[in-house]
């Protein structure tokens, strides 16, 4: 049984949410005995046999899976990273990013095939998480992920809100079971067991199991008072953690009872009540052989400040020797405050001391204390600070100690820098130091992002090179002999890496033609010289607008391909630091020239349009606007080759047009029409006024354009039958018709007759009217009914035959004679008077 357990303790489960991962430690089967217990164990179990020995074949430094990170391993074990894509035999340096604290950088060289495997030690993946690769190179490392090691019985922990709980089954107490391995990583998705030494006390599990902090809680009830012995036990593993937790149990305990006498003799004498009100803390357990204490209030505020502690309450130390020193949070009170979680840096007025490197956090496990165990060297003698401060800058602390053994006072006079001088302005992250030292000593260069080394040669020259810290904008160099025996005097530099600013980049016209001469604007900082753009390979130089400090301008000619280009702009200031912005600018297609002298001839139904032809190479037609108003174009007609005229056909009668032209090249149109022309175009335009028994006729005047004579006015009920006729004076504008029937439509036809005799039926106008006044309207069924008697009937033999008599037929067709031949005659006499009326006009006219 007892080498069953010892197997038990060389065997730990890691659960995940995908896979179990088995481990086993090699150190708790050192001794033969158990290994032999591990073979005996395994004839009788398989599974686990099959399990062990597939698992014995591989090396635990080495042991992974596949998983989405890339490899698993285990903390504290070490991992591979496999490298690809790069070129034979390149260098590849590449930077780990554990989960929290700063990057650990590795380099290496490719093999053949472009691929390399590099090694982080198990020191450096104590902490479980994910683990980036960065690579400075094109191709690319497999990431992985670093799991927890197997549970440690020591750095696991009890923790409870209360140590005391009354004994009425309800009065309840919260038990926190925290599970850690080896380097404090919390042991997530395994279940826990919580058991008492009593029977009686009834213990529920708040949680199925650790959640990813490592925590399962529990409710503790009993009603059994005394003392109640809690211990956890990890189910995976079968391992109980070392530190119980003990809770006491009265009949009023946590409900105002008289309490413990046990408090009588202490600071927390008057029970649990005087504990409670006095916000004092009691044990509840314990973690790293430390005393856990429950809070029964808050008994610290927020931080204010930090408190530095030397190792041993030291007021000094020893040049060049490393000390341990913690760092506590504490508030404006001085009590620590135990659930600071924040993030510190630190620094030191000796410019040579050992600090801790960027950043580091404070953990909730860390109660407000952080430890750095050797973690401070000061190299320079005399009284230094070492001072903290959390990232944001809001709290500090410091330390001020004697650091003996630094020696005398160092001699200024014989280091001498003679370039760069006091004050010098740099822009670049390196600046060489030349100057004069004593022969042939080694010399240290402190202020810049790291410590510098040379040394002088026979004559005492020497050439240092620095690498300033960029991210601030002055650096103070010094330089020292090993020793401390020599030093120079402080050398102030002011950094400039910045290239002047560019605010905008402007252009005039903004989207020019193909070759057309274009002003660029650039407006920036002022003095920056030169301001150059690049454009298709030519490079224009800006000059600075003395009215205007800050503006730059420059006239260059446009590209003559259409297209969308990126001129480049570059603004240099005198230290030389450059600033490029790339902009845009649209080059159109060149555009054809504008159409002159346009001219506009009304003819019958249309307009002639005239202008002045551009050459041929630079339109290959013309695009013609039509409006019925000088600002409105609603359409537009293309020519089919490039000529100097057209006409408009199919336009409404005695309508005023306008007209303005373009000419199009490849697709491109003018980029402004021709001067606006405009026509009215021959013809009439009839317009009808209804009125009572009457339609009122007017029309517009060709008097200017042609000579009438007379117009020919033609109407009637159906518009293809116009039955009357009536002639019109030609110097006439309007004429009434009279005696027409109110509610009945005419139609009219007005024909211009010219003073030859010529009909002009093409200049026609046509129109529709209905008198609409208050006289005779014919209504279907109109009168009024009369009812008149009828005289008897006369007999059979009395009533005529049917049919109508031969008399009547007789004077019916004599009727119709007669009327035939007034007819004939009225239409002679009208033809007469139409013919003596035109005569007549035509002699007067003549006469005249």
């Amino acid at each position: 049984m007892k080498n069953k357990a010892s197997l038990l303790q060389a065997i730990d489960l890691h659960w995940t949410d995908s896979q179990i991962i088995v481990l086993i430690n090699p150190r708790a089967l050192s001794q033969k005995g158990k290994t032999d217990t591990m073979v005996g164990f395994m004839k009788k179990h398989t599974a686990l046999t099959l399990c062990v020995g597939f698992l014995s074949l591989i090396p635990l430094a080495v042991f992974s899976a596949a998983s989405p990170e890339g490899t698993q391993t285990v903390a504290g074990l070490g991992a591979e990273i496999t490298c690809q894509g790069f070129a034979q035999n390149e260098t590849i340096s590449v930077r780990i990013l554990p989960p929290l604290g700063a990057a650990l950088p590795l380099t290496g060289t490719a093999d053949a095939q472009g691929t390399l495997v590099l090694h982080v030690s198990g020191e450096d993946t104590q902490m479980a998480g994910s683990y980036a690769v960065q690579t400075d190179g094109k191709g690319s490392c497999t990431s992985f992920l670093v799991l927890p090691d197997a549970l440690d019985q020591r750095e696991s922990s009890i923790e409870t809100d209360r140590d005391a709980v009354a004994a009425d089954g309800v009065d309840a107490a919260r038990i926190t079971v925290i599970l850690r391995d080896r380097y404090l990583n919390p042991l997530g998705n395994r279940p826990v067991q919580l058991i008492s030494g009593r029977t009686e006390d009834q213990i529920r599990a708040l949680t199925a199991q650790t959640g990813s902090e490592g925590q399962q809680t529990f409710s503790f009830t009993t009603l059994k008072p005394g003392t109640a012995a809690l211990r956890a036990i990890d189910l995976l593993s079968g391992k109980p953690l070392d530190a119980p937790v003990s809770i006491t149990v009265g009949e009023e305990w946590g409900r105002g009872g008289t309490g413990d006498p046990s408090f009588a003799s202490d600071t927390r004498s008057g029970g649990w009540d005087n504990a409670w009100n006095q916000g004092v803390a009691v044990p509840v357990g314990e973690y790293r052989g430390r005393t856990l204490y429950g809070q029964l209030t808050n008994t610290f505020d927020v931080v204010d400040h930090f408190r530095m502690e030397i190792e041993g309450g030291k007021t000094s130390v020893p040049i060049r020797q490393d000390t341990t020193f913690r760092v506590v949070a504490e508030d404006r009170s001085g009590r620590t405050v135990e659930d600071y979680a924040g993030t510190i840096r630190f620094s030191s007025t000796d410019p040579k001391a050992i600090l801790p490197f960027g950043t580091r956090q404070f953990t909730l496990k860390d109660l407000g204390v952080k430890t750095f165990t050797l973690g401070l060297r000061f190299n320079t003698g005399g009284e230094q600070t070492l001072a903290v401060e959390d990232t944001p800058g809001n709290v500090q602390g410091s330390a001020t100690v004697t650091v003996t053994g630094g020696g005398t006072t160092p001699d200024t006079s014989r280091i001498t820098v003679t370039e760069p001088i006091e004050g010098t302005t740099v822009n670049a992250s390196v600046v060489n130091l030349r100057g004069i030292a004593p022969p042939l000593v080694n010399l240290l260069v402190t202020g810049g992002k790291e410590i510098a080394r040379g040394d002088s040669d026979e004559t005492g020259n020497f050439q240092i090179a620095v690498t300033l810290n960029t991210t601030v904008t002055g650096a103070t160099l010094q330089i020292e002999e090993a020793s401390g025996k020599y030093k120079s005097n402080p050398l102030h530099l002011l950094i400039d890496l910045v290239g002047p600013r560019i605010n905008a980049v402007e252009f005039s016209p903004l989207q020019p033609a193909e070759g057309q001469t274009t002003q660029i604007t650039v407006k920036g900082e002022a003095g920056s010289a030169p301001v150059t753009m690049t454009l298709e390979g030519a490079s224009y130089t800006l000059n600075e607008t003395p009215s205007q400090p800050g503006t730059y301008t420059a006239s260059f000619t446009a590209p003559v391909k259409a297209a969308t280009y990126q001129p480049l702009v570059t603004a240099t200031d005198r230290l030389g630091n450059k600033t490029e912005m790339l902009s845009s600018l649209t080059v159109k297609p060149k555009t054809p020239p504008t159409i002159k002298n346009l001219t506009a001839e009304a003819k019958m139904n249309a307009v002639a349009l005239k202008w002045e032809q551009v050459a041929k190479d630079e339109a290959d037609t013309y695009r013609v606007y039509v409006g019925d108003k000088a600002d409105n174009f609603t359409y537009s007609l293309d020519t089919d080759a490039s000529v100097s005229a057209a006409t408009v056909a199919g336009l409404k009668q005695a309508t005023t047009y306008y007209f303005a032209i373009t000419a199009i090249k490849n697709g491109t149109e003018s980029a402004e029409k021709s001067n606006i022309a405009s026509a009215t175009v021959l013809g009439l335009k009839l317009a009808v006024i209804p009125g009572d028994t009457s339609l009122m006729l007017r029309w517009s005047s060709m008097k200017k354009s042609t000579p009438l004579s007379a117009y020919l006015l033609e109407y009637g009920v159906e518009a293809d039958n116009l039955t009357e006729k009536r002639m019109i004076n030609g110097d006439a504008e309007s004429y009434t018709l009279r005696d027409l029937i109110n509610g009945v439509t005419y139609s009219l036809r007005l024909t211009p007759i010219t003073v030859p005799g010529e009909v002009l039926k093409d200049l026609a106008a046509t129109a529709e009217g209905t008198p609409n006044g208050a006289g005779f309207h014919p209504v279907a069924g109109s009168g009024t009914q009369i009812d008149i008697p009828l005289p008897p009937m006369p007999p059979a033999s009395a009533v005529p035959p049917p049919g109508m008599p031969p008399a009547t037929w007789a004077f019916l067709v004599a009727g119709a004679a007669g009327l035939v031949f007034l007819l004939i005659r009225r239409q002679r006499r009208m033809t007469l008077h139409v013919t003596s009326a035109f005569l007549q006009d035509m002699q007067r006219r003549y006469q005249l």
